[in-house]
């Protein structure tokens, strides 16, 4: 049976996203010190901890500023400065708490209010397209952290989000 999409769907599915995409950079960081964390291949590249900054504030931004109508503090260009280097856990909580506020803002809009227009970051959007903006943003860094990870860790790195073996196994039935 074909699953039906709705809007309680698209809510809950963009929370979960959000809340693995988390629990990915998490583990991807977990044994990287400080150094590694501010890390950068050369000057016009940004480190994990700056991209931990950003989703923040990008998320902070369009999630609790946006749809949650708290006030917008946000200063972009501070993010990808690296005048401030703060522990990874410290980094990790904000964010962590970023996400769930934003995550209770996503589940508490009605399913209505879901195509009303607004304006973020100067951007003309809907509510429902804020949301999936917000999880592909966060999806495409969560990336970079883990690749970025992996390549500091070296080959015997132990990030992995999948059983390769149950997955094949599996196939598409």
């Amino acid at each position: 049976m074909q699953a039906v999409f709705n809007s309680s769907s698209f809510k809950s599915i963009s929370v979960a996203h959000l809340n693995e995409y988390m629990l990915r950079i998490k583990k991807a960081i977990a044994d990287l010190n400080h150094e590694q964390i501010w890390w950068k291949p050369h000057p016009n590249t940004i480190s994990i901890g700056n991209i931990l900054k950003h989703l923040n504030g990008n998320v902070t931004q369009w999630m609790i500023s946006g749809l949650g109508r708290e006030e917008d503090h946000r200063n972009r260009a501070e993010e990808f400065k690296d005048d401030e280097m703060p522990a990874k856990e410290i980094l990790l909580n904000k964010l962590s708490l970023t996400i769930s506020k934003s995550c209770n803002v996503i589940e508490n809009i009605s399913d209505d209010d879901l195509q009303t227009s607004i304006t973020i970051q100067d951007f003309e959007t809907t509510k429902l397209a804020a949301i999936y903006h917000v999880v592909e943003h966060f999806s495409w860094h969560s990336g970079q952290v883990t690749w970025v990870s992996k390549m500091l860790q070296g080959e015997n790195h132990h990030i992995a989000f999948y059983d390769d073996n149950k997955l094949n196994e599996a196939k598409n039935k």
